[in-house]
């Protein structure tokens, strides 16, 4: 008989072996009075503060950022921040997750200060400045520790998400390698061995979003990751995903998060 202590151990290394951590930006930046922006890119931040002064404004209040903390803003949580003198940070846009679409971090409501040091964060300064390949993967390290300690919390919540993705795992895979704008759902269904009809149903009966919708979601998620991440025109993109034009890629990604891609970009930091 497997005692519960080892249910729990393989459970939560199922998590981790499927869970994904996406980073979309990792910058160093000094802002000052232009930095006044209330977000729709819709990514968990991670705010390193380095010097100066700064504010993020939610409807709980508005909390001053401190230098040398590190705090750590959901993607639900509505903000608008401001500076009036000056602000410097590192600052890392993520998403992590079990099913592709479902953001592991979803149900924090409330910005997280997290512990760390002046020295550490200075090294983390230093590493991403210095070029060093060997300083990477200890740089990696120590978000992958601030981002995880985030979602420890919520692990016990995760084992429907991991019972989906694991079901649907064949589904998942194609769609997140092979995502473009004419992906048909006859095509993804001839991959993956099986029929519209029942992927549609038993997707649905699992998630309760239809197929259709899901691979919505993902184009619009690829759609921003090369906004964030490249320097592709609006128009490289949409040739990128398969759209017939510029303007349809336009129209179907403002649709979905109400302002343009190029108004999108500007919300980055």
């Amino acid at each position: 008989m497997q005692h519960r202590y080892d249910y729990l151990f393989s459970s939560a290394m199922n998590i981790y072996k499927y869970l994904n951590i996406e980073l979309t930006q990792l910058r160093h930046v000094i802002v000052g009075k232009e930095w006044c922006c209330t977000p729709h890119d819709n990514v968990n931040r991670l705010y390193i503060t380095l010097g100066g002064e700064g504010a993020l404004i939610t409807e709980s209040g508005t909390l001053t950022l401190q230098p040398y903390h590190v705090y750590l803003i959901p993607a639900k949580l509505p903000f608008s921040s401001q500076c009036d003198t000056y602000l410097e940070k590192l600052y890392v846009h993520f998403r992590v997750f079990i099913l592709p679409n479902q953001d592991l971090l979803s149900e924090l409501d409330h910005i997280l200060e997290i512990d760390s040091s002046r020295e550490e964060i200075e090294r983390l300064k230093e590493v991403l400045h210095s070029g060093d390949i060997s300083a990477v993967l200890p740089f990696r390290l120590k978000l992958d520790q601030i981002i995880l300690g985030a979602v420890q919390p919520f692990v016990e919540k995760y084992s429907d998400d991991l019972s989906i993705y694991l079901k649907f795992e064949k589904f998942f895979t194609y769609t997140t390698t092979h995502i473009y704008a004419d992906l048909s759902i006859g095509d993804v269904c001839q991959n993956i061995g099986t029929t519209p009809r029942k992927l549609a149903y038993h997707y649905k009966k699992a998630t309760g979003q239809s197929v259709k919708s899901y691979l919505n979601t993902i184009l619009l998620n690829r759609i921003k990751f090369l906004l964030q991440t490249t320097d592709m025109s609006v128009r490289d993109i949409s040739a990128e995903l398969h759209f017939n034009n510029e303007f349809y890629c336009s129209r179907f990604f403002k649709n979905q998060v109400g302002i343009s891609p190029r108004e999108f970009r500007k919300t980055a930091i």
